[in-house]
């Protein structure tokens, strides 16, 4: 799980912005919101769709170890 996406502008200039970003799907609908002609409607609800699932299931994946460091944590003591 993971990834990224890239913007290249008029000047060629690009930035990276990695999916493990804490929702990072809220950058990309600022940058669609100020040019909503950067993506079709149907690439953006489909990008955005990707990107909240990666951020929910890092979540899960944090909130998992946690809960073992914890649990571990606790036999140790």
């Amino acid at each position: 799980m993971g990834g990224w996406f890239k913007i290249v502008l008029k000047n060629n200039k690009t930035y990276r912005f990695t999916v493990a970003l804490e929702r990072v799907d809220y950058v990309l609908e600022g940058i669609i919101k100020f040019n909503p002609k950067l993506l079709h409607e149907d690439q953006y609800n489909n990008l955005r769709k990707k990107l909240i699932l990666l951020d929910h299931s890092w979540a899960k994946i944090y909130d998992i170890c946690a809960l073992k460091n914890i649990i571990l944590f606790i036999f140790l003591l």
